[in-house]
């Protein structure tokens, strides 16, 4: 993920589950390319599960030195319950938490039982419908090298519910509207099919439930005689 700040510094962060010195190389390739891309300074933060001992690149012509973040250091137990609480109440959640949970040191749960708490909270915190999908992939992406696979389809189901949601959410904010023009345009689309193919008028407006005068507006459109 990359961000730019407001100082008009960027942010970029990363995920590894053991960090290795290969993957210091990477994120340092990673970096040189966000620079070279967007034309400013980036700080890059690595967050991990297990750290290599070598944590900075230091040669004479090249020095990569990124935030560390380890994830050993964070209480799941404790930011669970937090969550919980800040749910009943009402209140927002941090997203990056319910992301990184599962990967998170617990003495009660499992990474598979942290990962389905953090999809239930997504499922009922105080969060934007058409983010929880989102958010809930991106934390079951990121469990996908410490759960098991056959658990992680499971996990998947939920979200079909979630889906189904997220559909109804676009529809009551207006996205019918939408959907109702992409019908439309293609009504349209098999009318002019029609009409370059010479199909009578009536057989066009019978197929696609167009009126005369619509037919007759696309055919001057696109300088096509209609058979009547």
């Amino acid at each position: 993920m990359t961000f730019k700040l407001s100082n008009g510094k960027g942010l970029h962060f990363e995920s590894e589950v053991a960090l290795s010195k290969d993957d210091l190389f990477r994120f340092c390739h990673y970096h040189i390319d966000l620079i070279r891309t967007y034309g400013f300074d980036f700080t890059t933060v690595i967050i991990v599960k297990e750290s290599h001992r070598q944590r900075v690149l230091d040669y004479e012509m090249l020095k990569f030195s990124p935030l560390i973040i380890n994830f050993a250091e964070y209480d799941a137990d404790v930011i669970l319950e937090k969550m919980k609480e800040q749910t009943a109440r009402g209140e927002s959640l941090n997203e990056l938490e319910l992301i990184y949970l599962p990967l998170f040191k617990s003495e009660r749960y499992n990474p598979i039982e942290l990962l389905t708490e953090s999809i239930r909270l997504i499922n009922t915190a105080k969060i934007a419908e058409n983010d929880k999908l989102k958010i809930s992939a991106l934390a079951i992406v990121l469990s996908n090298k410490i759960v098991d696979a056959d658990k992680l389809t499971e996990l998947w189901k939920e979200l079909k519910i979630m889906r189904l949601k997220i559909i109804e959410y676009a529809v009551e904010q207006g996205i019918q509207e939408g959907i109702e023009q992409g019908i439309e345009q293609g009504v349209l689309k098999v009318a002019l099919k029609m009409l370059k193919r010479g199909k009578l008028l009536s057989d066009i407006i019978e197929d696609t439930a167009l009126t005369e005068d619509q037919i007759t507006d696309l055919a001057d459109q696109y300088e096509i005689n209609v058979r009547k």
